[in-house]
């Protein structure tokens, strides 16, 4: 069988999901609408959830295999935003579906590769610990979830590169603050 069997299957699975929600989609839908049968299907995939899975892969391929450095935290919200605002129906009826949870996981990876790869690059002249690199990472990629989460609840509803603008001057001015003051640092008082 051939990738562009697969591909096929993809595309379509996205079409429909610009159409309408991920419970009103079937395999035999996806199998109708590139005209190849169930079988080829699940030659490819066991479930539609496995595709469901393949699609946020591919989707992230590119942000995943380049490890971006010295980037501003606007250019890394458009990259892991970008099929959410070039498919935002779609991504609105899988984040409104069963599949929630996946996307959720699939987001909170990809924003916590580009927020390491960040601070690490704005941390390399400070001397701060891999410890306190990762937690702020943590923190950073929770916050930034937890927006991109808002903005998805909101049917994204907002203007995307507006809203990204605006968490990336709120994650710059804190990063730095955090970075060079580091009060956070150690116990509490």
């Amino acid at each position: 069988m051939s990738q562009h069997t697969k591909q096929a299957i993809l595309s379509a699975f996205l079409e429909l999901l610009d159409e309408k929600p991920f419970d009103r989609i079937s395999i035999v839908d996806i199998s109708q609408k590139i005209q190849i049968n169930r079988n080829t299907f699940y030659y490819y995939y066991p479930d539609i959830f496995a595709l469901v899975d393949d699609l946020l892969r591919e989707s992230s391929r590119e942000l995943l295999e380049k490890k971006p450095t010295g980037r501003t935290w606007y250019e890394i919200l458009l990259e892991i935003t970008d099929f959410a605002r070039a498919h935002q129906s779609a991504t609105y009826h899988l984040f409104e579906s069963q599949n929630r949870d996946r996307i959720e996981r699939y987001l909170y990876n990809i924003i916590m590769i580009g927020t390491e790869s960040l601070l690490e690059s704005e941390a390399k002249d400070l001397d701060v610990s891999a410890r306190d690199l990762h937690v702020l990472s943590v923190y950073y990629a929770s916050a930034t979830l937890g927006m991109l989460i808002r903005w998805f609840l909101g049917g994204m509803q907002e203007n995307a590169e507006e809203y990204l603008a605006d968490i990336s001057r709120l994650l710059e001015g804190s990063t730095h603050t955090l970075l060079r003051d580091r009060k956070w640092k150690g116990a509490p008082s």
